[in-house]
């Protein structure tokens, strides 16, 4: 019996000798806050029609750190379904504050209280690129 105690004292410090300890950049990365980006969009807007396929097709590289959403102005039913997504992603207040403007794209904090960036107009994907990951720094 005192043969299989000391065996199973020598096998739990083993264990717990193995075992790592948290590296110093995974808890900073947990205390990094999760970013929002929304487009302010409709259908007939020449700003947002020039935007937003840049914005698509630079999204993908930060979709880990930013979630990118698009509150539509086009019609009282994009209305009402982006004021839906606002609600999901408790973004009211930021909903409407910028209810019925269209035309850019606004980066905010997870709580949607701080404004990070905004831009309208064409930009060139390494121009978009570099603006988000700034905002990431």
């Amino acid at each position: 019996m005192k043969r299989i105690m000391i065996i199973a004292v020598v096998l739990v410090l083993t264990v717990a000798c193995d075992l790592e300890p948290p590296q110093s950049g995974a808890a900073e990365e947990d205390d990094a806050q999760h970013l929002y980006a929304v487009l302010m969009y409709a259908q007939h807007c020449a700003s947002c029609n020039s935007l937003d396929p840049t914005l698509r097709a630079v999204q993908g590289e930060f979709e880990e750190a930013i979630t990118f959403l698009r509150f539509d102005m086009t019609d009282e039913d994009t209305k009402s379904a982006s004021k839906q997504l606002a609600a999901e992603y408790d973004l009211e207040e930021l909903y409407r504050e910028h209810e019925n403007r269209t035309g850019y794209l606004i980066v905010v904090t997870e709580d949607g209280e701080e404004e990070l960036l905004r831009l309208s107009g064409a930009h060139e994907e390494a121009q978009l690129r570099a603006e988000l990951e700034g905002v990431l720094d």
